[in-house]
């Protein structure tokens, strides 16, 4: 089993160079360069079905690329790729890992808990959810979220084994701006706060700019940074 030895916080954690995915249907992104340091937090900027959930996934070890150079922790990807899986945590992504919409929330975070070798009984998972804000919905089916709570429970879940790099996908549709910057600013207290590399998908630069870094991959995203005013990168 590979040892993963996680830089020093404020040190580079994620690092790509030309980095691209083809499929015989389409290029889901291409030559995409990341620098991205250790407890930081980071929005990938592109339009739907440009490319942000295959990137997200593949930084995460979930899904590869087919050409360019690509490191986590240290570790090149995808030979190490397990190894990644071990210390990335995911939010909710859409026919990847979502959960069954008839278990209760206790029911879900006792076994992702018992998933990740943390204390998983009656009382570690309601301190778990009262963390979270969710111990009053314990009960409660999970496909009775509203868009923001299951963004948010993603989250939590995706904590849930205290990783190193956590990814989270889609934090806008169907919500308002002001609750994706309530996201960000709990996405950016997570990275500062403890430490972990987070890296978010965002449609929107005008949102994705609340992060410490904005990374556009499309064309339409560089061109909303370059209405900004601010230097495009990966053009």
């Amino acid at each position: 089993m590979t040892k993963v030895v996680l830089p020093e916080a404020g040190e580079t954690f994620i690092s790509a160079r030309g980095l691209t995915q083809k499929t015989p249907m389409r290029t889901t992104y291409q030559n995409v360069d990341l620098d991205i340091k250790r407890g930081s937090l980071t929005s990938i900027v592109a339009e739907d079905r440009r490319g942000k959930t295959e990137l997200l996934l593949t930084l995460a070890g979930h899904m590869r690329h087919t050409s360019g150079k690509l490191s986590v922790a240290g570790l090149e990807l995808p030979k190490n790729e397990a190894a990644i899986r071990r210390i990335a945590g995911m939010g909710f992504f859409e026919e990847v890992n979502e959960v069954q919409p008839l278990l209760s929330l206790r029911a879900v975070t006792s076994a992702e808990l018992n998933l990740k070798g943390k204390a998983s009984g009656s009382k570690a998972t309601l301190e778990y959810l009262e963390t979270w804000g969710f111990a009053d919905r314990a009960k409660v089916k999970t496909e009775t979220l509203d868009k923001y709570d299951r963004v948010c429970f993603g989250i939590a879940l995706g904590l849930a084994g205290d990783p190193a790099l956590l990814v989270v996908d889609d934090i806008e549709g169907d919500l308002t701006l002001a609750q994706g910057e309530v996201i960000m600013d709990m996405l950016r207290r997570v990275a500062h706060e403890r430490g972990v590399t987070v890296v978010v998908a965002c449609t929107d630069y005008a949102l994705g700019k609340e992060a410490d870094a904005a990374i556009p991959i499309s064309d339409a995203a560089r061109g909303q940074m370059a209405a900004a005013g601010e230097v495009v990168m990966n053009a």
